[in-house]
């Protein structure tokens, strides 16, 4: 066994911690398991620099689950017509 030794931000580990005790999970655990995550994926098991979806792209997101309000089209050509027409 290794030990590792990370320095960052009391808030943040706090925070951290916080969550995964809601989980079951020890600072310990979850960095055994990211590391796991990392040998299996060959790299990070997430795209690295993107954050949350802003408002706009979550009230989108909510909206395209309910199938009231998802658009229909006959072929490709009718969608980009009406992309078009929304000008």
């Amino acid at each position: 066994m290794s030990d590792i030794r990370v320095i960052v931000p009391d808030s943040l580990k706090a925070d951290v911690r916080s969550i995964l005790k809601q989980q079951d999970l020890t600072l310990s655990q979850a960095v055994r398991l990211f590391f796991r995550e990392i040998v299996e994926h060959g790299g990070l098991p997430f795209a690295a620099g993107h954050g949350q979806p802003n408002a706009t792209t979550l009230a989108a997101m909510k909206a395209s689950q309910n199938p009231a309000n998802l658009k229909t089209y006959s072929s490709a050509d009718e969608m980009f017509a009406s992309w078009d027409a929304d000008e």
